[in-house]
């Protein structure tokens, strides 16, 4: 018995992923009448998953099946799969007796076939002189036992394999015109040999029996991402990680399923948040499947073709025949033997104009697994020599066929050279892997380590989404070289302010500090440059502990070393980030204007860019929305003008953006946005950012399981995180869900840590989305003197300050402390709250604190005014989408028993045959290829209620399949078409 660890993974118990229509089309062929079904496909593609569906089917399992499989034997047992099938349906219809079956003598001549049955067939016929005949006999004594037994579906897989006898069977059973039974035959096109008689299956058919050929492709990477979730048990996936695998896999189902697997064994992290990294899967074995498929076609090859097919596999990338003859060491001629023989194995493929490669890189992976370690290095060094001759400009392959030689000088030059050009084409993740490498495994002179390191920093720092789970990698790769000997001052100081920077994106912000802090006195004296950046990054007011004079001295120090030794660039870059840190700080400051932009660099542009989002952050804290608006267009074309892909930046505008959206209103798609910006973003400023807005929206909407899940991941997230501006927001609405079920404590435990470090740093006016709700807490607890002293040192740090968002949310604290006892007066304070909110704009803000004021007015007994308020209030909280609150104001108007009109949201309503609203909405959902757990968060709806509605709406439609239901919708003009696949609808980071 195999160890577990080695035995290849049964099938799951989880439906086929993105072959519904695969299923219909045979099912319907197969109920229709007597039909040839053909399933071919490489190995792994899924054709046996895809035959169990079929034959689990409710419309097929009723039927009696002969199913059987055919070995890989060299000399397989004539008729074996046939023999077994048969014995299978023989136990399944019980103990009946043969001979009640009305057999014919001729079945005798089943006798060798079936000897424990010697007492229910007929006696054995007289041999016969001809072996043709003989054969012949014996098709026939089967067929006639099948017919017998009611069969009405013959199943024979892996018929590559099949002896003849069991081909010449098939072709019996297709040419007779009598038979209502159906076939189905699997088979691997490329191991069928040249004059097998499978291929004459076809031709023998009559014409009353229909053919449906089916070949299963490889997944896309969303359906490839569904196959990941139901391995993972629907924990979720995200899409980096799907992307990831389908590359390494080629959307195998086989192989992303084993890939998976392997994985979650070897503790790779946690899955879900796609943390694995390319070298992790690179590390993977192949799955048994599809090696031993691979290593069964090379023992049919002759040597050349092998040797040929070796080279293909240390070069990794499609070659031209004279370079695939050269790294074999072939000769001309018998490299075009050699071609040929691979070519018509099927596991080599052309790739494009005169160009071959593997079709699949698993198959490549099994073939390289084949040849010893010398003779891989052999290989690479005769690769790395024809490609110098014919491609010169094949960096990144003469860099990787250099290292695999063992010729560090080539790989160092070669690796650099491809970073290089991989930046410049906006390749930051390619350049960054390479990079990494080289810095980790190489021994450098010390300037070369340093640019190295330098680069290595630059290709991560704007192209990626944080370091992932590269950063303990680049950490101990810069640490090791701060000990060298050959380490100096200046570059002790650079690298401390490398690995502060690498610090700070894993999120260990105290340690990033030090380092920052530790670089000061080198880089001073040795790159003032340098020490400014380090300055910069200690005075943002995000270091915990520090007061807010200890940020202020280094800006202070940093402006004075730019303006001395800086140049007009540097000099530049820290006034911007002055700006911006002095609106962190609650002072008034202006951009400093465009930055210079010609001469630089695409990192540097990028670096401008990133300072711009940093400013949109500060400037949002503020409230100044139409100014944020402003700046993240100056970012984006200023991104767009870099010529360089920025997965980093871009998300980081895209998370200011759905903050904006929030404040602003313009909620139009902006829970589904938010929900996958969150399951997106690596930077937890930005993860925690995306599931606030998210959280509010529920909020809003009345899911408040929803947004408590959403809320606590936010919070959860920023969990031992330095506080920036963004992160009051979700501690806050939490406290306001928790406050509206009564649960005033547990809002309050939310809330004062939060405010706490706002009062440390003294940056009030980043509780503009926190400090009502506290206060509304701490007067609910009966604690209405801390509310007055936190109010009154809020208004006193607000003195000689115009911050409109902190100046709203103060007034509203206002109207809070007053309203118990001056209803009149607390309504006049609510009303101004609301105008200071409409005028940012924050309209959902402006219409919540004019539902205050009616509430005092209707305390102060002014019930005309506060009723009119009431209605407007109601009607401009449902045309924003806050459902949840205007049914609030629609409960306080009936109190009052004023009658309002309103959209029926609940209740029974029938729609007959035709689709409702909300499953046409769930419909659309399906249609971008959301599961239904995605499509319950993006409707507040359990999976379950997904299901239901896809039931219904199948049912309606007339169709058995998700994929059959959409292509029903939208051919109904329900629906829009589904867009094509891969195309879907940005953090404070530390200065450059």
């Amino acid at each position: 018995m195999q160890p577990q660890s080695q035995r290849e993974p049964s099938p799951p118990a989880w439906p086929v992923t993105g072959r519904d229509d695969l299923v219909a089309r045979m099912v319907e062929a197969i109920v229709a009448g007597p039909t040839l079904v053909l399933i071919e496909g490489e190995p792994g593609i899924g054709k046996t998953r895809l035959l169990r569906e079929v034959l689990g089917h409710p419309d097929v399992a009723e039927r009696r099946q002969v199913v059987g499989v055919c070995p890989p034997l060299d000399r397989p047992f004539p008729l074996g799969a046939a023999v077994d099938g048969v014995r299978r349906l023989r136990d399944r219809l019980g103990h009946a007796d043969l001979r009640s079956f009305g057999l014919s003598n001729l079945c005798g001549a089943l006798l060798p076939l079936f000897p424990e049955w010697a007492g229910e067939l007929p006696s054995a016929p007289e041999p016969l002189d001809d072996s043709a005949a003989t054969r012949h006999r014996l098709l026939r004594a089967l067929t006639e036992l099948v017919a017998r037994l009611g069969a009405d579906l013959v199943v024979i897989e892996n018929a590559q394999w099949a002896d003849r006898a069991t081909i010449e069977w098939l072709l019996l059973l297709a040419s007779d015109l009598d038979s209502e039974c159906s076939l189905i035959v699997t088979y691997r096109p490329a191991d069928v040999d040249r004059d097998s008689l499978l291929w004459g299956l076809t031709s023998r058919m009559p014409e009353s029996h229909a053919l449906l050929r089916v070949a299963p492709g490889p997944l896309d990477v969303d359906q490839a991402r569904r196959l990941i979730d139901d391995v993972l048990g629907g924990d979720g996936v995200s899409e980096e990680l799907a992307a990831l695998i389908h590359d390494h896999t080629d959307g195998v189902p086989l192989a992303v399923e084993a890939t998976v697997r392997l994985l979650r064994d070897r503790d790779a992290g946690p899955l879900s948040t796609g943390t694995v990294n390319r070298q992790v899967l690179s590390q993977l074995t192949v799955p048994r499947t599809i090696a031993d498929s691979v290593r069964e076609r090379l023992s049919r090859l002759p040597p050349e073709a092998v040797r040929l097919l070796e080279a293909a596999a240390v070069l990794a990338h499609p070659a031209d025949g004279t370079v695939l003859a050269e790294v074999a060491a072939l000769r001309p001629e018998q490299g075009e033997l050699a071609l040929d023989a691979a070519l018509k194995s099927g596991i080599l493929g052309e790739t494009g104009v005169a160009t071959y490669g593997f079709r699949h890189a698993l198959s490549a992976r099994a073939v390289l697994d084949t040849v010893p370690p010398s003779g891989v290095r052999t290989r690479h060094a005769r690769a790395a020599e024809s490609l110098r001759r014919h491609h010169p400009q094949a960096l990144d392959q003469l860099a990787r066929h250099s290292r695999g030689a063992g010729d560090i000088e080539a790989w160092c030059r070669y690796g650099e050279a491809s970073a290089d050009r991989a930046v410049a084409a906006g390749d930051g993740r390619g350049a960054f892997l390479t990079l990494l490498e080289l810095v980790e495994e190489a021994n450098h002179p010390i300037d070369r380590h340093l640019r190295l390191v330098d680069k290595l920093g630059d290709a991560w720092f704007y192209g990626e989404d944080a370091l992932g789970g590269f950063a303990d990698r680049v950490m101990t790769a810069v640490r090791e070289l701060l000990g060298s000997v050959d380490c100096g001052p200046g570059e002790r100081g650079e690298l401390r302010l490398r690995l502060g920077r690498a610090l700070w994106s894993a999120g260990r912000a105290r340690e990033a500090i030090a380092e920052f802090e530790a670089s000061v006195p080198d880089l001073e004296v040795h790159r003032p440059d340098l020490a400014v950046r380090s300055m910069l990054n200690l005075a943002f007011p995000f270091t915990p502990g520090w007061a807010p004079e200890r940020h202020l001295r280094w800006l202070t120090r940093a402006t004075d070393l730019v303006t001395a030794a800086g140049s007009p660039v540097e000099r530049a870059a820290t006034a911007a980030h002055r700006s911006t840190l002095l609106l962190l700080f609650g002072e008034e400051a202006a951009w400093p204007g465009p930055e210079p932009s010609a001469g630089l660099t695409p990192s540097q542009r990028a670096a401008t860019a990133s300072r711009i989002v940093d400013h949109a952050i500060a400037t949002l804290a503020w409230g100044r929305c139409p100014a944020v608006r402003h700046l993240l267009d100056d970012a984006g074309r200023i991104m767009a003008d870099t010529g360089a892909s920025l997965p980093a930046l871009a998300l980081s505008v895209q998370v200011v953006d759905a903050g904006l959206r929030w404040h602003t209103g313009n909620w139009d798609g902006l829970l589904e946005e938010a929900t996958a910006l969150a399951f997106r973003a690596v930077r937890r400023d930005e993860r925690m950012w995306a599931y606030a807005v998210a959280g509010q929206l529920a909020i809003a909407t009345g899911s408040h399981t929803v947004a408590e899940r959403h809320l606590r991941a936010a919070v959860d997230n920023g969990a031992g995180a330095v506080l920036m501006p963004q992160h009051t927001i979700a501690p806050g609405a939490l406290a306001r869900l928790l406050l509206g079920r009564r649960r005033v404590d547990d809002a309050l435990r939310v809330t004062e840590p939060v405010l706490a470090v706002v009062a440390d740093k003294a940056v009030w006016h980043w509780s503009a989305d926190i400090l009502g709700v506290h206060v509304e807490s701490l007067l609910a607890a009966g604690r209405g003197q801390e509310a007055q002293r936190l109010i009154d040192a809020v208004a006193d740090w607000h003195r000689g300050r115009r911050i409109p968002a902190s100046a709203a949310a103060l007034t509203v604290c206002r109207g809070l402390l007053v309203q118990g006892r001056d209803p009149v007066g607390a309504a006049r304070l609510f009303c101004d709250a609301a105008r200071q909110w409409a005028e940012l704009p924050r309209p959902y803000d402006a219409l919540l604190a004019a539902e205050r004021q009616s509430r005092c007015l209707l305390a102060a007994g002014e019930l005309s005014e506060a009723v009119a308020l009431l209605r407007e209030t109601e009607q401009r909280l449902r045309d924003l989408g806050a459902s949840w609150d205007a049914d609030r104001v629609v409960y306080t108007l009936r109190e009052y028993n004023v009658e309002i009109a309103r959209t029926w949201r609940r209740g029974p309503q029938g729609y007959g045959d035709e689709l409702s609203p909300r499953e046409i909405q769930v419909i659309e959902h399906a249609a971008r290829g959301m599961t239904n757990k995605e499509i319950a968060v993006a409707l507040f709806i359990s999976p379950r209620t997904v299901g239901q509605h896809l039931s219904k709406a199948m049912q309606k439609t007339g169709v058995a399949s998700r994929t059959a239901l959409v292509v029903a919708a939208t051919h109904a003009g329900l629906i829009r078409p589904p867009s094509p696949a891969g195309q879907k609808p940005g953090g404070q980071v530390p200065a450059r």
